[in-house]
């Protein structure tokens, strides 16, 4: 699935995103917690490490991420954690799988710009303007870009190759059917410039996840089954572990008791990325993947 390769196309490409691990909702043996696998999407150095490629590798042609476990701090070593096995009889999960799981086949994205108008978020300084809208304080324009894309994928060809996948359920006899994802049109359902929480250089996954609560709130977010809020971060206040551990987002879903906890206590299912300031990794997350010179800098 070409999508799923760097930057901005990484976290919206949960249109296809299935919860339980984006793909597994099986419990296992023992009748406990789900198996959970959060989706990373590393650096095309890490990508190129995890896959076993030493040579150069260009973003344009990297290899598909693989999943692995969610850094926690301190970081587990680069190139990132063993997952856990798998329930007995469930597929490896690998680039792709699917475990039974509900999947977002009603696609709703809701994109929080977490601080881009409190001071200091950028490298020059700037007052949002008098509508509150901090993006243009962006002096690169990753905010612009990812509003522009997010309002216009739905129903688009690129976005349409979610289409091919799929929800098994079951009918009130318990015969299995499949429900595919759909791609609607007006994808994006809501933008929001939040610049009255806390943010600063050194958050936490469980202060991001907290964000996300607090969008779902904000939003009035019922349909938390088929919503993604993206939490993007501005180039002076973003993800520290992006760089050190060598990823450029990744997408999870809350719950309790899983990854040393950082959920806990932050309202269950609700579907997040971790959208870092992407333009602070350069090409390690796509700058220049299509573009030469300047008019690639927002490739990612």
């Amino acid at each position: 699935m070409r999508k799923l390769g760097l930057g901005l196309a990484v976290p919206l490409a949960g249109t296809a995103m299935a919860l339980g691990g984006h793909g597994s909702a099986v419990a296992d043996t023992a009748g406990t917690l789900p198996y959970h696998q959060p989706a990373i999407m590393y650096t095309v150095g890490n990508t190129a490490a995890i896959n076993g490629f030493t040579g150069a590798i260009q973003p344009s042609i990297q290899p598909p991420p693989v999943l692995a476990c969610l850094p926690v701090t301190p970081p587990s070593p680069i190139p990132g954690c063993v997952p856990p096995a798998p329930p007995a009889g469930e597929p490896w999960p690998g680039n792709m799988a699917y475990f039974g799981g509900h999947v977002q086949v009603t696609p709703k994205i809701y994109l929080v710009f977490y601080g881009w108008g409190r001071s200091g978020a950028f490298s020059t300084a700037c007052h949002p303007a008098h509508n509150g809208d901090p993006v243009p304080c962006d002096p690169q324009g990753a905010g612009q870009r990812m509003l522009s894309f997010t309002q216009q994928l739905g129903g688009t060809q690129w976005a349409g190759e979610s289409t091919q996948y799929y929800e098994t359920l079951k009918d009130p006899s318990g015969n299995p059917y499949n429900v595919y994802v759909q791609n609607p049109v007006n994808q994006l359902k809501g933008v929001w410039y939040d610049d009255s929480s806390p943010i600063d250089a050194s958050m936490t996954y469980t202060e991001i996840a907290q964000e996300a609560q607090r969008a779902v709130a904000h939003f009035h977010i019922t349909d938390l089954l088929n919503s993604q809020v993206v939490v993007a971060q501005p180039q002076n206040f973003s993800d520290p572990l992006a760089s050190s551990v060598g990823y450029c987002a990744w997408h999870d879903y809350t719950q309790p008791g899983i990854e040393n906890g950082i959920y806990n206590g932050i309202t269950p299912g609700i579907s997040f990325t971790n959208m870092p300031y992407i333009l602070n990794q350069g090409t390690a997350c796509g700058e220049n993947s299509v573009n030469a010179g300047s008019a690639g800098t927002r490739d990612g």
